[in-house]
């Protein structure tokens, strides 16, 4: 079996090192790929998932102007390979693996990890495989779409949790804000606070996407630039996560990111806007969830746990517990096989799929 996996630059940015492992997982299951990666800019490369594997750039989104052009680039070097599906991740590749999939006559494999995308499946009847980042997602997938099949897929995590000193100087990671973004002004006071009362404490902010440019010079205004260190690329998040004692996910309606169960895994206490942020995260178990997803009530519980390293250590340990079970890593390769696998079988529509 040989499938083409097309996927932006947004989608490859955030979820990079799930990406690596599964593309892993195919090949040990003797399924090759074809990669086809967005890039942000024209003269910009992607980045392999696979050592072994050259990814082909591609223009996404693919839009009426560049829509012959792109298609007359990718056609020819798809057709060298004989595929058996398409696999697309991320809004901007989609009509672009729709246009591939209809040329090359192709079974369509949808990555869908937000809610938002169980509306859009909808308007898509063309994919016959669902990959549901989460049991929320996939629920609502079998509910409201009558065809194909839908497979819970989580992240494969391998993470191994970092020794954590007592004596260790405590960091926040404040991942990307993305909606969150309205309330800027007020999310940096709060920090700014925060560091005047602990300047013990270090301070990453991720900031991405057209919103970072607001972002820093927000930051400048309040003059956080040389307290707070700004991180634009997702390769250090993950080993920062790691190791931060606590990660902030500010964005409540964020979607889901290997970024939050690979921090669970390694032990990091979570404080979230809400628990769409991924199901994994439970207030008081797994989590710190405030009432309010305030800018202030975020800090304030982060504040808190600052000061209280013993509960830092209880949801964190409860966190890793939760996060390593869901994100098992022959469970989550398996699943990964199987929904490519499946989407090449004949089959009858409507499918009822199992849970």
């Amino acid at each position: 079996m040989h499938a083409i996996m097309m996927i932006d630059h947004e989608r490859l940015a955030d979820d990079h090192p799930c990406f690596s492992a599964v593309s892993a997982a195919l090949l040990d299951a003797g399924i090759g790929q074809t990669h086809v990666f967005g890039v942000a800019r024209s003269t910009t490369r992607p980045h392999q998932v696979e050592p072994t594997i050259d990814p082909l750039p591609a223009s996404m989104p693919l839009r009426w102007w560049n829509r012959r052009q792109t298609l007359s680039d990718l056609i020819p070097a798809l057709e060298r390979q004989t595929a058996d599906a398409v696999y697309w991740s991320g809004d901007r590749a989609a009509s672009l693996a729709w246009e591939v999939a209809a040329i090359l006559e192709l079974p369509l494999i949808a990555d869908a990890w937000t809610i938002g995308h169980v509306e859009n499946a909808r308007r898509a009847p063309f994919v016959d495989t669902w990959l549901a980042r989460s049991e929320a997602i996939a629920e609502g997938l079998r509910h409201s779409v009558p065809h194909g099949t839908v497979i819970t897929t989580r992240p494969p995590i391998d993470a191994r949790p970092p020794q954590r000193l007592p004596d260790m100087r405590p960091s926040l990671l404040v991942l990307d804000p993305g909606h969150a973004g309205k309330n800027a002004p007020e999310l940096v006071e709060a920090i700014t606070e925060l560091t005047t009362a602990r300047p013990d404490v270090e301070v990453f902010m991720e900031l991405r996407g057209r919103s970072a440019h607001r972002w820093w010079r927000i930051l400048n205004q309040h003059r956080l630039l040389e307290r707070v260190s700004v991180l634009d690329h997702v390769g250090m998040l993950a080993p920062l996560a790691g190791r931060a004692s606590i990660v902030l996910a500010p964005d409540p309606l964020a979607s889901a990111r290997s970024i939050i169960p690979t921090a669970m895994c390694c032990g990091a206490a979570m404080v979230a806007a809400d628990a769409r942020c991924d199901e994994l995260l439970r207030d008081d178990e797994t989590a710190v969830i405030p009432e309010s997803p305030s800018p202030d009530a975020l800090v304030h519980a982060c504040a808190s746990l600052l000061e209280d390293p013993g509960r830092r250590q209880q949801l964190g340990h409860t966190a890793r517990q939760r996060a390593r079970e869901a994100c098992d890593p022959d469970t989550a390769r398996a699943a990964w096989t199987t929904a490519f696998q499946s989407a090449v079988q004949p089959v009858s529509y409507p499918i009822a799929s199992p849970s």
